[in-house]
This record gives C-alpha cells, structure tokens and sequence, in this order.
C-alpha cells in the first residue's frame, strides 16, 4: 500500500498518494487509450466520508466503507482530496 491507499481490479491506472497536513491528496491516471473504472482501497485512517475531486467542482460520497471507486476516460488524471476527521 502507498500512503494507505491500494488500487484494486485494474493494471490501467497509476497512482502517487501525499500528506498534506492532516490530509491524504491521492493522484491517478488512466494509462490506457479506454474508459476504465479504478476501485481505491483505502487503508488505516479515519477519512471522512467525503472526498473531493480536485479542479473538477465535484465531491462524491464514499458511504463509509473500505472503498471508493470512480470513472475515467482515456488519459484521464483526477486529484483526490480526503480530509481526516479531527479531534
């Protein structure tokens, strides 16, 4: 796992995962020349449920399980934001 955070399901996607202060900012590519859906596992760490998609103007719900996944198109690259719960 790299900073907590494991892809599953798919030879198509990279990923790079950072610590920003008390955040996890996860970005990953879609290598291939199709759509493909990447599922994300998340590891220890209480994040909300929560995450934003960075420069996209969208945030969708994780629904408080292990996992998130989402689309992307040919080339596609998408930041993550999750934020860690506090206190």
């Amino acid at each position: 796992m790299e900073g907590g955070i494991a892809l599953r399901e798919t030879g198509y996607i990279d990923f790079g995962s950072w610590r920003i202060d008390s955040d996890l900012i996860l970005v990953a590519v879609n290598l291939f020349d199709g759509d493909v859906d990447g599922t994300f596992l998340l590891g220890e760490g209480a994040y909300e449920d929560s995450i934003e998609v960075l420069f996209e103007g969208r945030a969708f719900e994780r629904g408080g399980g292990d996992r998130f996944t989402d689309h992307f198109a040919p080339f596609e690259t998408h930041i993550y934001r999750l934020k860690t719960h506090s206190g």
